[in-house]
C-alpha cells in the first residue's frame, strides 16, 4: 500500500493547512533559486505579493526550471484562492486583494516551466471541485504582461502579455486625506484597486463605493501582508472553514443518494455520515482552538461575508477585532437571548426591513408596522452594551451599515440551509430546552405544527431541510432523553445501560457523545448543529417511496 500519511494529514487540517503548506513550499523554493540576496531575504522575512512577482520574473528570465512538486504546491495555492473567491461571489461579495493575490500567483505559475509533466494539484475535500489548470505555453519573458487587479480570475487561461510593473499601490490599503468636495471621506481607509493610466488616478474602494482619487490624497496604511498571503488572517481561515464544511456535506448528501437509489446499504451510508460528523467536529475544534473568536457557525459566516462591515466597525468605533466581529454578528444573527423557537432567517435582513418600514411610516408612504419595532431598540440597547462607549447615533449607523452589508453578502450565500438550522437550534438552547433531563422516561412535548407544516413520508415528504424543522423539534427531546438515560447515564443499576465497550460507540456513533457534551454547558456546539442538520439532509435524500419507513422497520428488526 502507498503512503496516505500526507493525504490523512491534509484531511484532518483542512483547506486552509492544505493552501499554508503548499504557499510556503512554493515561497520556500523561490527563496532557495533567486540570486539576489536583498530578495531572498524579502521572501524569507517578510514575504509580499511584490517580492514573490518578482522573485518569478527574476527566474523566468533565467529560464530557471521549476520541479514538478513547486508546480504542484503553486497550483493547489492558486485552486485553493480561487474556491474561495468563489464562495464570495456566491454571497455577493469580493476581495481585490485577494483577486490581485490570484493573479499574481497565476502570472508567476504560467512563467515556470516544469523539468517534468506533473499531475496538479491533489486536493481532497472543497478544492477537489477547482479545475486543474490548463497551462499554456508561453514565452516567459512575457507572463507578467498587463497584470492589473481588474482582470477576471479565468480557471483555465491567465492573463499574460509585457513584463510586469508592480503597481505602487493597487491592492494596497490606504488611507483617505486632502478630499475637499467629499471631505467626509477625509480618514477613511479604502482599498486601491487599480490604476488608471490615462488620468493617473487610483480607483478606490471605499465602504462599498468607488472613488477616483490622485495618489497624493492616499497613504498607505500599514498592514500585514505577509499574513494575508500566506492565508494567516481569520477571514481567510474563516472563508476556508465554510468550504470544508460545503464539503463534508455534500459528502454526507451523495451517499444518502446513493442509498437511495439501491448503490450501498444502510450501514455504509450511516459510517459515511457518522465520519464526516466526527470530520466536521475534530474541524470545528481545531479552528476554535486556533482562533478562539470562530467558535460558531455565525461567526465563522461573519468573519467571511461581513468581513469589510467588522473592519468598519473596528475602525470607526476604536474596538479589538473579537468585539468588533462579535457585534457585527449579534446584528446580523441576533444576540442568543433574542432567539425563540421559529424558523431560522438572517436576522440582520429581517431588522433592515423593520428599519426601512419605520422610515417609509415616518414619511407617510406606508402604515407604522405593528410588529417588530422592537428589534430595532433590542439591537440598538445590545450594541451599546457591548459597547458602551458608542453613542446612540453610532449605534444606528453601524446597525445600518451592518443590515445593509447582510442584504448584500447572505443573498446566495453558502450553507445557507445550516444557517437556518443553526438559527432553530439556538433557538432551542435560549428557550431551555438543551439541558439534562431530570424525570427518567419523560421529556418535555413539542406543539406539532408549531415550526410549519409536520413532515410526513407519504404525504407531505420533504424536499429541503427547512421542512424538518417541526420533526426536528419533537424528536429533539427524544434524543436529549435517549443520550443521557440510554447511551451514558452513569447512575442505576448497569443493566439499564447500553453497554457495548468493543464497539466504541462515542466513535461510531458521535451524536451521543455530543449531546451528552452540549447538555452539559446548555449550548449547541458548531459540531453538534452540523451532526443534526446532516441528520435532516439524509431523510431529505431518502423520505419517499416508504424507504424511512422501512428503513425504520429494518433497524427495530436489527435491535
Amino acid at each position: 500500500m502507498g503512503d496516505t500519511s500526507h493525504a490523512g494529514a491534509d484531511a484532518v487540517a483542512g483547506l486552509c493547512e492544505v493552501y499554508k503548506r503548499a504557499t510556503r513550499q512554493f515561497i520556500g523554493w523561490l527563496a532557495t533559486e533567486v540570486p539576489h540576496e536583498k530578495l531572498k531575504q524579502a521572501l524569507v522575512k517578510q514575504v509580499s505579493v511584490s517580492a514573490v512577482a518578482e522573485a518569478a520574473q527574476v527566474l523566468a528570465a533565467r529560464a530557471v526550471q521549476a520541479p514538478g512538486h513547486v508546480l504542484a504546491d503553486l497550483d493547489t495555492s492558486i485552486c485553493v484562492r480561487r474556491e474561495v473567491g468563489r464562495l464570495y461571489a456566491g454571497g455577493g461579495e469580493t476581495d481585490v486583494k485577494h483577486d490581485y493575490f490570484v493573479a499574481v500567483l497565476t502570472a508567476a505559475r504560467t512563467s515556470l516551466r516544469s523539468v517534468a509533466p506533473h499531475a496538479g494539484p491533489a486536493l481532497g475535500g472543497a478544492a477537489a471541485s477547482a479545475l486543474a489548470p490548463s497551462w499554456p505555453e508561453k514565452s516567459p519573458e512575457k507572463s507578467f504582461a498587463g497584470l492589473t487587479v481588474e482582470e477576471p480570475c479565468d480557471t483555465t487561461e491567465p492573463a499574460p502579455s509585457a513584463a510586469l510593473a508592480t503597481p505602487s499601490l493597487v491592492g494596497e490599503s490606504v488611507r483617505i486625506h486632502g478630499l475637499v468636495n467629499k471631505p467626509e471621506l477625509n480618514g477613511r481607509l479604502g482599498l486601491a484597486v487599480r490604476l488608471v493610466p490615462e488620468t493617473g488616478r487610483y480607483q478606490v474602494r471605499c465602504d462599498g463605493s468607488d472613488y477616483s482619487l490622485r495618489p497624493s490624497q492616499l497613504t498607505v496604511e500599514k498592514s500585514d501582508e505577509q499574513e494575508d498571503l500566506l492565508g494567516e488572517t481569520l477571514v481567510f481561515e474563516a472563508s476556508c472553514s465554510l468550504l470544508d464544511l460545503q464539503s463534508l456535506l455534500r459528502d454526507a448528501e451523495a451517499v444518502w443518494e446513493e442509498f437511495a437509489r439501491g448503490e450501498c446499504g444502510l450501514l455504509v451510508a450511516a459510517a459515511m455520515t457518522n465520519a464526516c460528523v466526527g470530520h466536521a467536529e475534530r474541524l470545528a475544534s481545531s479552528l476554535e482552538l486556533r482562533c478562539s473568536a470562530l467558535n460558531s457557525i455565525e461567526h465563522i459566516s461573519t468573519a467571511t461575508y461581513l468581513g469589510d462591515a467588522v473592519a468598519w466597525v473596528q475602525r470607526e468605533l476604536c474596538l479589538g477585532y473579537e468585539t468588533a466581529l462579535g457585534a457585527v454578528r449579534d446584528l446580523a444573527f441576533g444576540h442568543p437571548s433574542w432567539h425563540k423557537i421559529t424558523r431560522g432567517r438572517v436576522f440582520g435582513i429581517q431588522l433592515g426591513r423593520t428599519i426601512a418600514s419605520v422610515e417609509a411610516a415616518a414619511s407617510g408612504r406606508l402604515p407604522l408596522p405593528t410588529g417588530n419595532v422592537s428589534l430595532i431598540k433590542d439591537a440598538e440597547a445590545n450594541l451599546r452594551d457591548n459597547v458602551p462607549t458608542a453613542s446612540l447615533e453610532q449605534a444606528r449607523v453601524v446597525i445600518r451599515k451592518v443590515t445593509e452589508a447582510c442584504k448584500v453578502s447572505f443573498r446566495g450565500a453558502a450553507l445557507s440551509s445550516l444557517l437556518d438550522t443553526s438559527a432553530l437550534l439556538r433557538g432551542f438552547a435560549a428557550a431551555n430546552q438543551l439541558h439534562t433531563p431530570h424525570t427518567p422516561h419523560a421529556w418535555p412535548p413539542h406543539n406539532v405544527g408549531a415550526l410549519g407544516q409536520p413532515w410526513d413520508e407519504e404525504t407531505n415528504p420533504a424536499s429541503c431541510t427547512g421542512d424538518l424543522f417541526d420533526y426536528i423539534g419533537c424528536s429533539l427531546p427524544a434524543l436529549i432523553w435517549f443520550s443521557h438515560y440510554e447511551m451514558w447515564h452513569t447512575s442505576g443499576a448497569q443493566s439499564d445501560r447500553i453497554r457495548c465497550p468493543d464497539l466504541e460507540l462515542g466513535r461510531l456513533m458521535p451524536l451521543w457523545p455530543m449531546l451528552q457534551r452540549d447538555m452539559k454547558v446548555e449550548r449547541f456546539s458548531t459540531a453538534l448543529i452540523i451532526a443534526i442538520h446532516v441528520a435532516a439532509l439524509s431523510v431529505v435524500r431518502v423520505n419517499g417511496q416508504k424507504r424511512c419507513k422501512r428503513i425504520q422497520v429494518n433497524i427495530y428488526i436489527y435491535i
